[in-house]
């Protein structure tokens, strides 16, 4: 049976994986109007990956934070305002549960295994599956994308037509003044 990982007392922005900040963090993404999907999307992850992290029910890893929020203008240099150095005692409990959760979720769906089986490395199933969610989340992306494109192509094509019609009105509109002008001089 592995032993589950103790949460620490201290981070820093040195650290792999770290609490956030998660009132700063809430504050950034509220000002720049962001949903947390979209927070998610340049690192590969899900809302609710980051509503864990922001809410601190799991550790966010160093290098999905910088991706997720570098569009709000967070550098290296300024990642340590995201990180929650000193957590509190019920924050730390928080983490620890849900880091214990994991492994003990992770060591019940191995019990029925063969040894060899059991003998997998968790954070390469974890890796695995970040990997999955990633490209699961950048098919979504494109769908997306190419949603919008549509949307944009149909939003554009209706402006076109609009256009033209306002266009027709006009040459009636003067082809109307022309007939009157046309008939002042023949009556």
């Amino acid at each position: 049976m592995r032993v589950a990982k103790k949460v620490k007392k201290e981070y820093s922005v040195k650290d792999d994986k770290f609490p956030l900040n998660g009132e700063y963090a809430k504050l950034l993404i509220k000002s720049h109007g962001l949903a947390y999907a979209k927070v998610g999307e340049p690192a590969g992850v899900s809302e609710n990956a980051v509503g864990s992290w922001v809410n601190n029910r799991s550790l966010a890893p160093r290098e999905k934070v910088l991706k997720a929020f570098k569009q709000m203008n967070v550098t290296e240099d300024d990642l340590h305002t995201l990180v929650l150095e000193h957590p509190s005692e019920e924050v730390r409990q928080r983490l620890q549960k849900n880091l214990d959760k994991a492994r003990e979720a992770y060591e019940r769906s191995q019990a029925g295994e063969s040894n060899k089986q059991k003998d997998v490395d968790f954070d390469k199933l974890a890796d695995q599956i970040v990997k999955l969610t990633e490209s699961i989340n950048r098919v979504e992306q494109n769908q997306k994308e190419i949603m919008s494109f549509l949307n944009q192509s149909a939003h554009d094509r209706d402006k076109q037509q609009l256009y033209l019609v306002q266009e027709l009105k006009e040459i009636k509109k003067a082809q109307r003044e022309k007939n009157e002008i046309i008939r002042g001089f023949q009556g």
